[in-house]
């Protein structure tokens, strides 16, 4: 038993692991990732497999052409800086056309193959909310953020990347 002025004191509090680093890259006396930052472990593994499944089935849907939002929503194929092609595909009642700078919603007429129709998006898949919940949970994200409204997924081979955006 402790005797004296510890005695009875409560143990320390185990230190808390911050929610998120700040990874620093300093380059010519400027911080390159100011305002970054990192968040390990924002989700378990259990939703990681959800995630990369959903992947997985979003990208054979679209080559067996039944995704919806063809041909936007698609497992795109582009080529990369290094010459290689990499994939992405989407989900959700929102399109990020980032070529043309814009974001097509539900409904808002299209142009396919020279034929005008309305945009008919492929269903926001459950895990996208799975995923908000867990990093509202984890604090990467507001706990007033609302629900995603574009799931996109970019699909890398092994050594291939792409800077932060």
């Amino acid at each position: 038993a402790k005797k004296g002025a510890g005695a009875g004191a409560p143990p320390p509090a185990p230190k808390r692991r911050p929610s998120f680093e700040a990874p620093r890259l300093v380059v010519d006396g400027t911080n390159l990732l100011e305002g970054c930052r990192l968040y390990r472990d924002a989700i378990d593994e259990a939703l990681e497999a959800r995630l990369a499944k959903t992947v997985e089935n979003l990208l054979k849907k679209e080559e067996s052409g039944k995704i919806g939002g063809r041909p936007f929503q698609g497992g795109r194929k582009r080529r990369t800086g290094d010459n290689v092609m990499r994939h992405d595909v989407q989900a959700g009642p929102k399109y990020d056309d980032y070529k043309a700078q814009r974001l097509v919603s539900e409904g808002d007429p299209v142009t396919v193959a020279g034929e005008s129709r309305s945009f008919e998006p492929e269903p926001m898949p459950h895990v996208a909310k799975e995923l908000h919940q867990a990093l509202m949970e984890r604090g990467a994200i507001s706990k007033q953020s609302p629900e995603p409204e574009i799931f996109l997924a970019n699909v890398y081979e092994k050594g291939q990347y792409t800077l932060n955006h």
